[in-house]
């Protein structure tokens, strides 16, 4: 009892002895849970703010965002044109059943898009207010054309110039030739299937085949071959371009045969040994000089010849340089004006036979288009 008696005494005591606040330090601590409170409220109203604009902005994109949602009840998400379609005026292409074509119409340039080329194009479109898109697809689904394939006969032993017997076209002009002659046996005699395919950039492709036959040489084609097999190794290196091996077998032709007005025609074998041999011919001896060499230094070529007038008469070699351009006009023979007709196009050509009586015209139905 004594104990717990001398405890309060001396809290008592402690208590009385203890500083009092003064009423300075009390208005301190006072302006300090003021200051404190401020503080809170203006946190609480920061985040109120923050809360209601956050839920602002969803509401905005969501407003925004809703003609795109539903998007699919008016407007298609994609379509689908040919290659090569008229320019499309037509709105209706891309709503879905059931819109109302005369509240549409197209935000894009229709008649700016380049429908000659496979592509992918964003189409913008109005309709009833609100903007949407989709997407039109110009696609090619038209396999290249063989407009020609013929059979045809090569001697055993010559090159085999596979592409100039089939020609190609194809609506975006852009394709691949590739010939299959795993059938065939070029060291012996025989006819033979040749397969050739043709794919387009799309992935188009058309095959055709055609019979080869390969005969052995005459005596003539022998010694045609051993003679210009000795000039071509002289004129012609491994590291030229097809290029620059047509224009050595030109200027070899220009400098080594001279005109002569006459020549017997249709053996270009035996017009050929007479430029050889002789020195000199006509026109169809030229062509057959060319047409020999060429096709022995494995550029592909082509006869040509003029529309008859009277006993009016020309060759000429056609030649594909496989550079992406197609076939040129290749002629020899010398003129008296001095013209250097070497992988002209057909309206160089045209323009010169114009000018010219005609020389170098010619039946466009039975020959590939030149460019």
């Amino acid at each position: 009892m004594v104990r717990q008696d001398y405890v309060i005494q001396q809290g008592q005591m402690q208590r009385a002895h203890a500083p009092q606040m003064s009423e300075r330090e009390k208005e301190r601590r006072r302006r300090i849970r003021a200051k404190r409170r401020r503080k809170e409220r203006r946190l609480k109203a920061l985040l109120l703010i923050l809360t209601v604009g956050s839920l602002g902005i969803i509401g905005f994109v969501a407003w925004q965002m809703l003609p795109v949602a539903f998007a699919g009840k008016y407007v298609s998400d994609e379509v689908e044109v040919a290659l090569g379609s008229e320019p499309i005026e037509d709105v209706s292409l891309f709503l879905e059943e059931g819109a109302d074509a005369s509240e549409a119409s197209f935000i894009t340039d229709m008649k700016a898009i380049d429908y000659d080329t496979p592509q992918e194009k964003e189409i913008e479109i109005a309709y009833k207010g609100n903007e949407y898109s989709s997407m039109l697809h110009i696609v090619d689904k038209d396999a290249p054309v063989f407009v020609s394939a013929e059979n045809f006969t090569t001697i055993l032993g010559d090159p085999i110039t596979y592409k100039s017997h089939v020609e190609v076209t194809d609506n975006s002009g852009d394709y691949d030739l590739s010939v299959d002659s795993g059938k065939v046996n070029p060291n012996q005699p025989g006819t033979y299937e040749v397969t050739y395919t043709a794919t387009d950039a799309s992935g188009n492709e058309v095959s055709t085949a055609v019979q080869m036959t390969i005969v052995e040489q005459t005596a003539d084609e022998k010694e045609l071959n051993e003679q210009l097999d000795k000039i071509l190794a002289e004129i012609i290196t491994d590291d030229m371009s097809q290029k620059d091996k047509a224009w050595a077998i030109f200027s070899y032709i220009r400098n080594h045969v001279g005109y002569v007005s006459s020549s017997e025609k249709g053996d270009y074998v035996k017009a050929a040994l007479q430029a050889l041999k002789q020195g000199q011919g006509d026109c169809y001896v030229y062509f057959s000089i060319a047409k020999a060499m060429l096709t022995r230094a494995g550029i592909k070529n082509m006869d040509i010849e003029r529309i008859p007038e009277g006993d009016k008469m020309h060759y000429w070699n056609l030649v594909d340089l496989e550079d992406g351009h197609g076939w040129y006009h290749y002629d020899t023979t010398p003129r008296v004006d001095h013209p250097t007709i070497f992988l002209w196009d057909d309206a160089t050509i045209k323009a010169y036979s114009d000018a010219h009586d005609n020389c170098h015209n010619y039946d466009r139905s039975k020959y590939p288009d030149i460019p």
